[in-house]
């Protein structure tokens, strides 16, 4: 079974990888002529408002402020880009009632995504990207009662390793203003996750501490649409929305939604 699993990770990701690519590298008179070679820095300040459940912890649903920020690096070649980002998520008012608790969220991500310029939408002039993405991610919760057990109760984590598909889709609006869109879905990850470590029957079986997951058990989307603005000398500023869900039953129910407002500033050369 897990000789099984691992060939359909690796075939997964190669027709993730090829079918774009190919299509980027189709005869067509478009997309090196008008995405120039180069790169890019981007820095990514935002904030929103976060909920989550968390049925290692508790039934009951925390939610609350969340601020974050993100840094990026992308190289563009070939009508290709190769982008490699960090980001942290953190909000010391998650909430139900008067019980509180500190989150952190750390993500690394690289992505490839292929211009294919056969793709339209609503202009010739717009562009559809297309690829494959990693991630790494860690869910940290500090709940903040003080007479829980610390290792049972007190901390709870989630760790995810993912592969997914990730679109990106550009709309020249004027010579200085752009509408922009993306979105990722998770495909296939690799779940590490907190679970309870006190003494079971032998009638009980404990849960394993690692799963490999799928679309049915772990559910991890994102969404972003905003407007990217040329500000002079290689910069441009994008003001966004974005929407994430990440769904997991593989272990004690666990559910994260976010709506964010960030303002993003990239400089390229």
């Amino acid at each position: 079974m897990r000789r099984k699993t691992l060939v359909l990770l690796f075939a997964l990701f190669t027709l993730l990888g090829y079918i774009p690519k190919g299509l980027a590298q189709s005869d067509h008179p478009t997309s090196s002529e008008t995405i120039k070679n180069g790169k890019k820095i981007d820095a990514v300040f935002g904030f929103g408002m976060y909920a989550i459940i968390d049925e290692y912890v508790s039934q009951h649903k925390y939610s609350g402020p969340i601020n974050t920020m993100i840094l990026e690096w992308i190289s563009t070649r070939d009508s290709i880009n190769s982008e490699i980002g960090m980001e942290f998520q953190h909000s010391g008012s998650i909430s139900n009632n008067s019980v509180e608790a500190d989150v952190y969220n750390i993500r690394l991500h690289y992505n490839e995504t292929y211009c294919v310029p056969t793709w339209h939408l609503l202009s010739d002039k717009d562009r559809c990207f297309l690829g494959p993405s990693m991630e790494l991610m860690t869910h940290i919760r500090m709940q903040q009662v003080a007479d829980r057990d610390f290792y049972s109760k007190f901390l709870s984590f989630f760790l995810l390793f993912s592969g997914g598909a990730v679109a990106e889709y550009m709309l020249p609006v004027g010579d200085s203003f752009r509408l922009t869109s993306g979105a990722f879905v998770e495909v296939i990850s690799v779940g590490i996750r907190a679970v309870d470590l006190t003494t079971k029957s032998n009638s009980e079986q404990r849960d394993p501490i690692i799963k490999i997951l799928t679309p049915l058990t772990n559910q991890n989307v994102r969404w972003v649409v905003g407007g990217e603005y040329d500000i002079g000398s290689g910069f441009t500023a994008t003001g966004q929305y974005e929407f994430r869900l990440l769904r997991n039953t593989s272990w004690d129910r666990f559910v994260a939604a976010g709506d964010y407002l960030s303002i993003k500033v990239t400089y390229g050369w």
